[in-house]
């Protein structure tokens, strides 16, 4: 009996880190390119998150999904779903549900050889994310700038660079990156 009192209810469990699980469960599967795996997954991690507004998670494994689509070569579903975290994080009012949804397109475009359209939705992404982690904007500086020079757009590139070389400082320097 005492065991069983010790261990949490669903009611006072920590759902910030079973939320994190789902996360991470989600990311092996696109890691692993098990798109049916992560296509059946999904639906069920979303409502957990979105259930105990863990609204971060929500749009990263929603993200992940869209991701997987275009990797996978699905363009036109990739942004049909990344349309859906747009319309969605707008009407939740969620910068980050924009950054993964601006990012995601800017992802499709790239792969299909649109520059100014991978350039313009990265640009966005960018603009939308406001957290102090700088991690989940790593790549997209990386696509910005890459897609930027293969547009002959070197001034917009260099001031890319310089706006990622200062979040790294002022990261390094323990600050808030905004």
């Amino acid at each position: 009996q005492h065991q069983r009192d010790s261990i949490a209810s669903a009611d006072s469990a920590f759902w910030g880190d079973s939320c994190f699980q789902l996360h991470v469960k989600a990311t092996d599967y696109y890691n692993a390119g098990y798109t049916d795996s992560l296509e059946m997954f999904v639906p069920g991690a979303l409502k957990t998150c979105l259930e105990h507004n863990m609204l971060e998670r929500y749009y990263i494994i929603w993200g992940l999904l869209a991701d997987e689509y275009v990797w996978d070569d699905d363009f036109e579903k990739g942004v049909a779903e990344a349309q859906r975290i747009q319309e969605d994080a707008l009407k939740r009012d969620s910068e980050y549900g924009l950054f993964v949804a601006y990012k995601v397109l800017g992802n499709g475009y790239g792969c299909r050889g649109n520059n100014e359209q991978a350039a313009s939705n990265i640009r966005k992404a960018i603009d939308h994310y406001h957290a102090k982690d700088f991690a989940p904007v790593m790549l997209p500086y990386n696509t910005l700038t890459d897609v930027l020079n293969h547009l002959d757009r070197y001034e917009e590139c260099d001031s890319a660079l310089t706006e990622w070389k200062a979040i790294l400082e002022s990261n390094r320097r323990g600050e808030k990156s905004e």
